[in-house]
């Protein structure tokens, strides 16, 4: 067949809404610190390529953030050090910032079933998303040893990311003027990582100051994911295309470590989990 039959070009925007984590513990395993952020106003665009050739289909697909304003909320919850004690501080931000987020996608799949427009496919495929939040002008809930910290600039900022191989399968049926689909993906072999950038708060009697500090980890995660999507023809080679698509992300905190940190045999160990779902709409042309 011709490569004008076989290859395909799409648009597409949406919505955007899920939530990331990001946990801390100290050298006893203790959990330190705990930020989570609440993604609600979020839009993406992005385009995906395709080529079929025999029985494989080859695709090429990425988005990015297209808006965010204050898209975000905000918890965090961490030990910090004080007259010779040790009290949790809360704060929350709701207007934490969204700065970027994308994702690529790369994948190969295999017919291995078709009849009477039904298709199941084999999916092999690697996974590349990145998140960057930042949240400034926290407000600090009052502590019950230190008093009110109202006046703190409390500040942190996040890079989480990504890198993930995996392997899934896809089911199809094609109505001629209409597609349906759906395909399921997963992997025990993500690797995460991780770099924070927050305020550590430090008391005596007679003052209070705080300081930044800068910490990165490396860690193995799992992955599953799932999408489910249609196509209508508007014109010949014209489709209109929906699409849900939803992932997440779960650390193995045995296998994480901050980088740099560690006390006696035991590292320190921080992480990231997340769980996301896009909502789009596009526009696809066969050439």
């Amino acid at each position: 067949m011709p490569l004008s039959s076989n290859f395909t070009f799409e648009l597409f925007t949406g919505y955007l809404v899920g939530s990331v984590e990001q946990n801390a513990f100290n050298c006893c395993g203790e959990k330190f610190a705990h930020t989570r952020w609440k993604i609600s106003d979020a839009g993406i665009v992005g385009a995906t390529v395709s080529y079929r050739w025999n029985s494989f289909d080859l695709r090429l697909s990425g988005w990015t953030l297209a808006w965010s304003g204050v898209s975000s909320e905000s918890y965090t919850d961490a030990i910090v050090c004080d007259r010779g004690c040790r009290t949790r501080l809360n704060w929350r931000n709701d207007k934490a910032k969204l700065p970027r987020m994308y994702q690529i996608d790369a994948s190969v799949g295999y017919n291995f079933y078709e009849n009477a427009g039904f298709i199941l496919t084999g999916l092999a495929g690697y996974r590349y998303l990145r998140v960057g939040l930042n949240e400034i002008g926290g407000l600090v809930e009052p502590s019950g040893v230190l008093g009110d910290l109202s006046a703190l600039p409390m500040s942190s900022a996040y890079d989480l990311w990504w890198h993930t191989p995996y392997v899934g399968l896809g089911a199809a049926y094609d109505g001629g003027s209409y597609r349906l689909m759906a395909e399921i993906i997963a992997s025990p072999f993500a690797i995460g990582g991780d770099r924070a950038r927050m305020n550590n708060v430090t008391a005596d009697a007679s003052f209070i100051y705080h300081t930044s500090f800068l910490s990165k980890a490396d860690y193995q995660t799992w992955m599953a994911g799932a999408t489910l999507g249609g196509e209508i023809r508007l014109a010949d080679q014209i489709f209109l295309t929906g699409k849900a698509q939803y992932q997440y992300y779960e650390p193995d905190r045995s296998k994480s470590a901050i980088q740099g940190i560690c006390c006696g045999a035991v590292p320190a160990t921080q992480s990231g989990e997340l769980s996301a779902l896009t909502l789009t709409v596009g526009l696809k042309a066969f050439f």
